[in-house]
């Protein structure tokens, strides 16, 4: 005859509803993220900001090329206008960047395993910057 040691048995039972139940609310909370992320791509999408960039990238150097002849030329009463395009494309650049920043380690998320980090991962960027930064400072 058999013996059951029904504590343990219980345990693993309670582990599981308790494993089973976790993963209900990640799939949830994943289903939530990916929707949310769907619908920001899709904004950015429908805002037409993909096909811009062309039409920014010649803003870019029609920009470079007025400061730079503002400069060769003495327009000294240009560098209002340039500081304040300068400070309006600092905050797109600061808003963009953090954007840029959390998806970096996120869109390789399918392949984060827990014995290593995807690239690009915070800890992996700490390590790099560390490693290129000059000795003593």
């Amino acid at each position: 005859m058999k013996t059951v040691d029904r504590p343990r048995s219980r345990s693993r039972a309670r582990r599981s509803r308790q494993v089973h139940d976790t993963e209900r609310g990640l799939e949830q909370s994943l289903a939530a993220a990916q929707d949310g992320l769907e619908r920001f791509l899709a904004s950015i999408r429908s805002s037409g900001m993909a096909e811009a960039a062309a039409n920014y990238r010649d803003l870019q150097a029609v920009l470079i090329q007025q400061r730079l002849w503002a400069e060769r030329h003495g327009a000294t009463r240009l560098g209002p206008r340039f500081r304040a395009i300068a400070a309006i494309c600092k905050e797109l650049y600061e808003v963009f960047a953090t954007y840029a920043g959390v998806m970096q380690p996120l869109k390789e998320l399918d392949k984060l395993t827990a014995m290593g980090e995807a690239a690009g991962t915070p800890r992996q960027a700490r390590a790099e910057a560390a490693a290129e930064a000059p000795v003593g400072g």
